[in-house]
């Protein structure tokens, strides 16, 4: 699916903030969080677009 899962907390509007790995690169793009029925965020489950992916797409 090429998404990476993280359990970073984003909050409204920290969608498309950059995930970087332990030496700085850029690994990916937060893109969504997992909500409950009652909108209620999942603060340990967001999820982030794969910059391999990303590179695939704009190619």
């Amino acid at each position: 699916m090429g998404v990476i899962r993280t359990d970073i907390a984003i909050d409204s509007g920290d969608s498309g903030g950059p995930v970087f790995d332990n030496q700085g690169r850029l690994v990916g793009i937060f893109s969504f969080r997992m909500v409950d029925a009652l909108g209620n965020s999942s603060y340990a489950n967001s999820y982030a677009v794969s910059i391999k992916n990303i590179n695939e797409f704009l190619k």
